[in-house]
C-alpha cells in the first residue's frame, strides 16, 4: 500500500503557527479515498504537528474535495497569546486647567481651578488582567505578558479604599496629580487685595487673592496661585501655576514664577518664568520671559525685552512702529538631556555598588571567626543593603524609560508664528543661530532650516 509520505509533505511557518499540506504528485486525488481522516492526523503528528489541526479540511481532503489548485493545504494553526490588559485610572473629576488654544478663548474661563469636596470620589482604578497564553502546531505554549497595575498612590488628603479601589477627598480643597500620586491640596483665600494684615504668604497649597498684589509683597506656594486682580512690583513663587486676571506691571521688580503653567493678562517691565507653558491675554511689553515650552500672545504685541521659549512662540505682532529693540529666542528644550546624563551615572554606580555587596557577602558567608549573633546581624545588614541598592536600581532604570519615552512623545518642530506684523529691529535666535529683521513681514513663521533661519508665510 501507498503512504502519505509519498504523496505529500509539510511545511511549518518560522514561527510554527502554521502547517501547510504540499502535494508531490499530481494524481493525489485517485488515492486519496485510501486514507482515514485519522492516517493524515497521525501523518502530521510523525512531522511533530500536533496542535491546532483543522479537522475540517482534512474531512475534505479525505473525500477528494480539495483542488489540486487549492495546494499548499492549511491543515493546522495555532493561536496566538493574549496580553493582559494595563489597570487603568478614571478621573471623575476634570483637573484639566489648560487653555484652549482657539481664537476666541475666554481668558477667565481657565482661571478655574478644579475644587473638591471632604468626602468626594475623585477617582476609581480598574486592575490588571492576566495575559493568556497561546500554542503553536507543534503544542509548544507561547508566553503571554500579563497587564501592569496603575502606580498611582493616595497623597495629601487623599484616602484609598480597597473596597471600591477608588480615591476620596480627605478635606475640601484643589484636586492634584501626578503621574504617581493623587491629592488635594487645602486653599488659602484673601477676599480682597493684600494688606499687611496678611502680609507675605508662605502656603503649602493654594492661594487665591481675590484683589490686588501690590508693590513689595512676596508668594510662595506649593499648590498654584490664583489672582484675581493686579500684581505690581511683588513677588509670585508657586509650585503649581499661576493665574493672574489683570496683569503684572512690574516696574522693573515685578517677578511671576511657577513650575507650571503661567496665565495672565498682560506683563509690562516684569520677569516671567514658567516651568511649562506661559499664556498671555494682551501684551507683553520690556519684560523678560521665559517659558521651558511655549508662549502664546495671540492677541497682543510683544514689544522690547528678551522673550524665551523651548519650542514654539506664538504673537499677534513683534516689536512695534518705533523699532523698539526686541529679542525672541527658541532654544530648543533639552533639560531631559541632563536629568538623563545624571541617572546614567547614577545607575552605573548603583550596578557596581551591587557587585562590590555580592562580593562581600560571599566573603560574610565564608567567614568562621565571627559570633553567631554578630554574623546574623552582619548578613541582615548586607542583605537590606543589597535590597536597598537594587531598589534605587529599579526606580532609576523606571525614570529612565519614562524620559526616553517622553522625549519621543514631546518631540516637535521648533516655531516662531507671528500672526500680523513682524517689525524691524527684532533679533530672532534659534539656539546659536541668529537673525536680525532689517523689514517688515506680515503673516510669517521662522524655522530653522539647513542651520538657517528662515520665514514663510502662513
Amino acid at each position: 500500500m501507498e503512504t502519505l509520505h509519498e504523496f505529500f509533505n509539510i511545511e511549518q511557518s518560522t514561527d510554527h503557527m502554521k502547517a501547510l499540506l504540499h502535494v508531490k504528485k499530481e494524481d493525489v486525488n485517485s488515492i486519496i479515498h485510501q486514507f482515514s481522516k485519522s492516517d493524515i492526523i497521525n501523518f502530521l503528528k510523525e512531522n511533530h504537528i500536533v496542535s491546532g489541526i483543522l479537522e475540517n479540511q482534512i474531512q475534505s481532503l479525505t473525500k477528494g474535495l480539495v483542488k489540486l489548485e487549492e495546494f499548499p493545504l492549511l491543515v493546522a494553526e495555532g493561536s496566538h497569546p493574549s496580553n493582559g490588559k494595563n489597570g487603568q485610572i478614571h478621573y471623575l473629576i476634570n483637573t484639566n486647567i489648560d487653555m484652549t488654544e482657539s481664537s476666541n478663548w475666554d481668558f477667565r474661563e481657565v482661571m478655574k481651578i478644579p475644587s473638591v469636596k471632604a468626602g468626594q470620589k475623585l477617582a476609581a482604578i480598574t486592575l490588571p488582567t492576566y495575559g493568556t497564553p497561546g500554542i503553536n502546531v507543534r503544542g509548544e505554549a507561547i508566553p503571554a505578558k500579563n497587564g501592569k497595575p496603575v502606580h498611582i498612590r493616595a497623597g495629601e488628603n487623599v484616602v484609598f479604599r480597597k473596597e471600591d479601589l477608588s480615591f476620596y477627598a480627605a478635606i475640601d480643597g484643589q484636586i492634584c496629580t501626578t503621574k504617581t500620586k493623587i491629592y488635594v491640596n487645602a486653599v488659602y483665600e484673601v477676599k480682597r487685595t493684600l494688606t499687611m494684615k496678611e502680609g507675605n504668604i508662605a502656603f503649602t497649597g493654594t492661594v487665591v487673592i481675590h484683589g490686588d498684589v501690590p508693590s513689595g509683597f512676596k508668594i510662595t506656594a506649593d499648590g498654584d496661585v490664583k489672582i484675581f486682580g493686579l500684581v505690581e512690583a511683588a513677588t509670585i513663587i508657586s509650585k503649581g501655576s499661576v493665574f493672574v486676571s489683570e496683569g503684572l506691571a512690574g516696574l522693573k521688580k515685578g517677578k511671576v514664577i511657577a513650575e507650571e503653567d503661567i496665565n495672565i493678562g498682560y506683563i509690562n517691565q516684569g520677569t516671567v518664568e514658567a516651568g511649562n507653558n506661559l499664556f498671555v491675554e494682551n501684551s507683553i511689553i520690556q519684560s523678560n520671559c521665559r517659558a521651558q515650552k511655549k508662549i502664546y500672545c495671540q492677541r497682543g504685541n510683544i514689544i522690547g525685552g528678551t522673550i524665551s521659549a523651548g519650542e514654539y512662540i506664538e504673537a499677534k505682532e513683534i516689536g512695534n512702529h518705533s523699532y523698539t529693540k526686541t529679542k525672541v529666542i527658541i532654544e530648543s528644550s533639552h533639560t531631559f538631556d541632563i536629568e538623563l546624563q545624571e541617572l546614567i551615572t547614577k545607575k552605573q554606580e548603583l550596578e557596581e555598588m551591587l557587585k562590590k555587596l555580592y562580593i562581600i557577602g560571599k566573603k560574610i558567608k565564608q567567614s568562621q571567626n565571627v559570633q553567631n549573633t554578630k554574623l546574623k546581624l552582619m548578613v541582615l545588614k548586607h542583605q537590606n543593603s543589597i535590597l536597598q541598592t537594587k531598589n534605587k536600581l529599579s526606580e532609576v532604570n523606571d525614570r529612565i524609560s519614562e524620559i526616553n519615552t517622553s522625549k519621543v512623545e514631546e518631540e516637535c518642530e521648533d516655531k516662531l508664528v507671528v500672526r500680523k506684523l513682524l517689525h524691524p529691529n527684532v533679533d530672532i535666535v534659534f539656539g546659536k543661530y541668529q537673525r536680525s529683521i532689517k523689514s517688515e513681514y506680515q503673516h510669517v513663521q521662522c524655522i530653522l532650516e539647513h542651520n538657517e533661519i528662515v520665514m514663510k508665510y502662513l
